[in-house]
């Protein structure tokens, strides 16, 4: 089935690719057919890549393409919340193909207003974005995929869901207050997965929402713009920079406050900035600034 399904996406790439005269492609993605590598572009054509191109192919804008579709299955497990090997290090540029010829939507799981985003808060680091809603809001997935998990989760989460998509992203919904899909079912991008609530460790009705690249959280505001509700762009670009912040993660760096501190001083003191201060301990500038109070500096 797999074979008549690439059959028909090669067939339509080259009807597509034939009907136009003059067309603005980028590659997106590659595939493999009997060990051969398949560029395909933006605009659905393809073509084979010659074996003596490939070096030249592989270091293009100093990224790397890669077939993301086997990873949809890789580490398949319904019991764990994490199923990859846990590292610090994230070492290439990648782009992933939000998109192909069987999977083209994408829906927003919920608009609302942020009340956490994603980075240090406090002694933890928060691995998502927090949007409020109304116990009870519908919920719905984001890309096409398939639930990985689907239950009441005691380390925090509460009710979730995680959905792996075709490209090997996984996004999370955590705090449900009912959980509407089942594991191992396919669902379809805008589908309804569950309602809003306030469970696990929760201080009040909002979507946890956490988007993930074979274990390694990122912000979803690289990926999503949440004043539009619309993608940023049809291929995501993950870079090292983007994880660099697990680096940090095991050697956290505190200060305790002394008389005559300001969130000024000390932030030059650690080489570092008001803002990361406030952002890293969840304050803000106008924060009073008790003796003896210990903040995260690094």
């Amino acid at each position: 089935m797999k074979f008549i399904a690439f059959l028909f996406f090669l067939a339509t790439a080259y009807f597509t690719a034939n009907s136009q005269d003059k067309i603005t492609k980028e590659v997106v993605d590659t595939i493999q057919v009997n060990s051969i590598p398949v560029i395909i572009y933006t605009d659905f054509s393809w073509k084979y890549l010659n074996p003596n191109d490939v070096d030249d192919y592989f270091n293009l804008q100093n990224a790397i393409h890669f077939d993301t579709v086997p990873y949809f299955n890789e580490f398949w497990n319904n019991d764990k919340v994490y199923v990859y090997e846990d590292t610090t290090s994230f070492e290439d540029t990648i782009y992933i193909a939000l998109f192909d010829s069987l999977h083209r939507n994408f829906n927003n799981p919920w608009n609302g207003n942020f009340v956490s985003k994603f980075g240090p808060r406090g002694s933890r680091f928060h691995y998502g974005v927090d949007i409020d809603l109304n116990t009870g809001d519908t919920l719905r997935a984001a890309f096409d995929g398939k639930v990985r998990h689907a239950r009441y989760n005691n380390g925090g989460y509460g009710n979730m869901i995680i959905i792996r998509h075709f490209n090997g992203l996984e996004t999370v919904y955590a705090h449900l207050s009912e959980i509407f899909m089942y594991e191992n079912q396919y669902v379809k991008a805008g589908s309804p997965i569950g309602l809003g609530g306030n469970t696990g460790r929760s201080r009040g009705p909002h979507l946890h929402l956490e988007t993930r690249y074979r274990g390694f959280a990122f912000d979803p505001v690289n990926l999503i713009d949440f004043t539009t509700g619309k993608l940023k762009n049809d291929t995501l670009m993950l870079t090292p920079i983007v994880f660099g912040y697990k680096a940090n993660l095991k050697n956290p760096v505190y200060y305790k406050i002394k008389s005559g501190d300001t969130l000024s001083a000390i932030a030059v003191r650690h080489n570092t900035t008001v803002t990361a201060l406030c952002n890293i301990n969840g304050i803000t500038r106008n924060t009073t600034l008790h003796i003896g109070r210990v903040l995260r500096v690094r």
